[in-house]
């Protein structure tokens, strides 16, 4: 879903690069982060967990109820994101009508406005959908299209999600995927923009 809007709103060359970048950075960082100590005990802890587990017998339920299921899962998770959506979409439009072009102009192009792109889209979390219109918004106001991507890429290093799993997999491996996702973000903004000449 959030693929096919970023295609709609910034277009499939920005898309792909995102899409690319991502996946690739994801194996990388994936690799390194299970080579690390804490990424290795990590691992044996839910190895162990899962030997002490042992094998899980599955419920069938019918297929009527899985659809009833489905389906009130469906209203709950659009009661819980059209309100936000909305409310991100009136705030994006008045952000491009008052926010002033010179500042995106000056300090999110360039190799500057790489790494603060890269650096911004971590902390101004905002829903899938809504980065994307103001990821558009701001390449209206002037961001290069290399800041652009590092922008998008910064998102899944936002402070929530972090929180979140570091409840799951600890400080350590949290801190460690930030910081190489981060250095993938600017990396894949400079390259990309280096190759289409939107630096």
């Amino acid at each position: 879903m959030s693929d096919i809007v970023t295609i709609q709103v910034l277009g499939w060359q920005i898309a792909l690069a995102d899409m690319v970048a991502a996946g690739i950075s994801a194996i990388i960082i994936g690799y390194i982060v299970a080579k690390t100590p804490w990424g290795r005990q990590f691992d044996q802890q839910f190895a162990d967990k899962r030997a002490q587990t042992g094998s899980v017998e599955l419920i069938t339920q019918p297929i009527d109820e899985r659809l009833w299921n489905a389906l009130r899962f469906s209203g709950f998770l659009a009661k819980r994101i059209i309100p936000p959506f909305l409310v991100g979409l009136v705030t994006v439009s008045y952000f491009q009508a008052y926010f002033p072009s010179e500042f995106v102009q000056t300090y999110l192009t360039g190799a500057f406005g790489v790494v603060l792109a890269a650096l911004l889209g971590g902390p101004l979390y905002t829903p899938t959908l809504i980065e994307v219109a103001l990821g558009k918004a701001l390449m209206d106001l002037g961001m290069s299209p290399g800041a652009t991507v590092a922008w998008l890429m910064g998102q899944p290093y936002d402070i929530p999600n972090s929180l979140s799993a570091y409840r799951i997999v600890g400080w350590k491996i949290v801190l460690t995927y930030g910081v190489l996702a981060f250095i993938f973000a600017i990396l894949s903004g400079i390259i990309y923009g280096l190759m289409v000449g939107g630096l």
